[in-house]
C-alpha cells in the first residue's frame, strides 16, 4: 500500500497538490457546467498549488496522483450532495472521522478508501444498498417484498436521472480528450 501523493515532478520541477477531498468535491459541483476546454484548463489551476500553464502531461499526472487509476465500470449509486449528510453521519459512527476536521487534510484516495469500506449498519451504506438491489422476478410470494423494495427506490433515488448523468460525463470527457489529442497534435 502507498501513501496517496500529494506532490509529483514534471520536467524536473516539483509540483505541489491540492488533493483534498473537499477540494475534490467543490471540483465536481463547479465542473459540470464547464466546456471541455474550461474543464482542462482550470483543472491544473484548482488542483496545483503554484501557477501553471496547461501541459497535457501534467493534467494526466494530477489527475493520477489525485484520482488514481479510474476503476468505477459500473453504475453509480452515490451522490455526494444528496448523500452529504449521510457520508458525515457513517464517518462518525465507523471512524470516529469529522469530516469538517478534515477539510484540507484528508486525500480524495483516503476518503474514496474509507467511504467504500463503510460497514453496513450505516445509513449510507443502507442507503447505497437500496439503490443497488435488483428487483427480484415476480412470484406469487414476494409481491410485498417488491413493493416494499420499489417504494425504498423511489425514497432514496438519485435525483438526477442516471442515463441523463452517463450522458453528459460522456461528453465531457469525450471533449476532454478531443481537446487534449488537438492540443498535443499542435505542440508537437
Amino acid at each position: 500500500m502507498r501513501k496517496p501523493q500529494t506532490e509529483i515532478e514534471h520536467d524536473g520541477k516539483v509540483y505541489h497538490l491540492i488533493p483534498w477531498f473537499d477540494q475534490v468535491l467543490d471540483w465536481f459541483e463547479i465542473s459540470e457546467d464547464l466546456t471541455p476546454a474550461e474543464y482542462v484548463t482550470l483543472f491544473l489551476d484548482f488542483f496545483v498549488a503554484e501557477d501553471v500553464v496547461f501541459d497535457a502531461d501534467l493534467f494526466t499526472k494530477v489527475n493520477l496522483a489525485i484520482f488514481g487509476e479510474n476503476k468505477n465500470s459500473g453504475e453509480n449509486y452515490v451522490d455526494f450532495k444528496q448523500d452529504e449528510g449521510r457520508i458525515y453521519s457513517a464517518f462518525m459512527q465507523a471512524y470516529h472521522i469529522d469530516l469538517y476536521e478534515q477539510f484540507g487534510r484528508m486525500h480524495w484516495q483516503t476518503f474514496v478508501t474509507l467511504l467504500g469500506n463503510l460497514p453496513s449498519d450505516t445509513a449510507f451504506s443502507e442507503v447505497v444498498s437500496i439503490r443497488a438491489r435488483k428487483i427480484p422476478k415476480a412470484t406469487k410470494y414476494n409481491r410485498d417484498e417488491i413493493r416494499d423494495l420499489l417504494r425504498l427506490k423511489a425514497k432514496y433515488r438519485i435525483k438526477e436521472n442516471e442515463n441523463v448523468r452517463k450522458k453528459r460525463l460522456n461528453r465531457q470527457w469525450a471533449g476532454i480528450f478531443e481537446f487534449l489529442t488537438k492540443g498535443s497534435e499542435n505542440n508537437g
